[in-house]
């Protein structure tokens, strides 16, 4: 299946869910729908050629940079002088490249560890650690969503 359809059936399963059983305003309803669209697309992050795979690798490359520039200036803004850019670069290049040795060498096959029910409540807890219930219950409603849709579901 393509990531526009999983990410529809996850939109439209969420907003539902929502709509019908709490009391969320509009925005906050489709922030939700959108929360489960992009995590309908987590499961095929094995899959090289896929979009949440490309969004990823950008949002990884990102983080790198940021984390390695404000590590660099103890956590605060600053003007990095050289011995300073030279951390910045080496500590974004050793994070980006750790990712991408996982992705290439520890990633499982397709449809693999991201396509079971471990994964997918993994995702959902840490969700809810970082971002509360109703983000956790709009990616759990978008993972399993793809999982279904896949017909793909395992326990490990």
């Amino acid at each position: 299946m393509q990531w526009k359809s999983h990410a529809i059936i996850a939109f439209v399963s969420a907003t539902a869910i929502f709509y019908f059983l709490t009391d969320v305003d509009l925005i906050r309803l489709i922030m939700l729908g959108i929360f489960a669209a992009m995590s309908a697309l987590i499961p095929d992050i094995d899959l090289p050629q896929s979009k949440a795979r490309s969004v990823s690798d950008l949002i990884v490359v990102a983080i790198a940079a940021v984390f390695s520039y404000l590590s660099s200036c103890n956590w605060g803004l600053c003007i990095p002088g050289i011995n300073q850019i030279e951390k910045i670069v080496f500590l974004a290049l050793v994070i980006i490249g750790i990712y991408f040795l996982a992705m290439k060498f520890i990633m499982p096959r397709h449809r693999g560890f991201t396509h079971s029910l471990v994964a997918c409540l993994g995702f959902s807890v840490l969700v809810f650690l970082v971002a509360g219930m109703q983000f956790a219950i709009a990616g759990l409603v978008g993972y399993l969503s793809h999982l279904i849709a896949d017909r793909e579901i395992k326990l490990l």
